[in-house]
């Protein structure tokens, strides 16, 4: 009961931030008014920006604290489905992660303990993917490890970007903080296995170190 309260109450707070348009961007965008001020933003530096592999990413202004996110390259242009409210924490606005062929990777802070990562694919036909507490990301094989949020239990989910498929492991080591975050150490992929450490006594600091195989 009470992670599911706590993840109620960061995903309220996430989604005060990134929302979706309620009158579409096009209307947004042709009523908006371009005299608008920008001292009502608290992100700085919004501006269209290049990737190293020459991806770009583009933040559109559709009103005074309102940003939509397009993103391609000289083949590809596409916008992801929700409006930036930028009069949030500077935190808050998604940045540049890291890339390869198959996707552009932006991570974003959501509270404390909190942060997400979005997934922009670099091609017509996937959709666009926000995930909250990931650890690690193996983009070659499009997989990516992290703490799931919908769970009552602390579950550690292995999920394939591409093909939609997810392998859950339930973490039953127990946890004193209503944070899991807290207890989970570490989480990376290596190879065909899944590496965690998690500490469920704060007092001894005793660790469990486990393997999860990749199926």
């Amino acid at each position: 009961m009470r992670l599911r309260l706590f993840y109620a109450i960061v995903t309220l707070a996430l989604f005060s931030c990134l929302t979706k348009p309620k009158t579409g961007l096009q209307t947004e965008l042709q009523s908006k008014n371009k005299n608008d001020a920008t001292d009502m933003c608290y992100w700085h530096d919004i501006k269209r920006e290049l990737t190293p592999d020459n991806n770009y990413l583009d933040y559109k202004k559709i009103a005074t604290d309102k940003y939509f996110l397009e993103w391609g390259n000289k083949n590809l242009t596409r916008t992801l489905p929700d409006t930036f409210y930028c009069k949030s924490p500077p935190t808050n606005k998604p940045i540049f992660e890291k890339e390869n062929n198959k996707y552009i990777v932006l991570r974003f802070g959501c509270g404390s303990p909190c942060w997400g990562t979005i997934f922009l694919p670099l091609n017509e036909k996937q959709d666009p993917e926000i995930i909250l507490y990931q650890y690690d990301i193996d983009l070659e094989r499009d997989l990516v490890v992290y703490l799931d949020s919908n769970e009552d239990d602390p579950t550690i989910t292995i999920y394939n970007l591409l093909t939609k498929k997810k392998l859950k492991h339930k973490v039953e080591l127990g946890c004193e903080s209503a944070i899991p975050t807290y207890c989970l150490d570490s989480l990376s992929i290596n190879g065909d296995k899944v590496f965690y450490r998690w500490t469920s006594n704060f007092q001894t600091n005793k660790q469990d170190e486990r393997t999860i195989e990749i199926e």
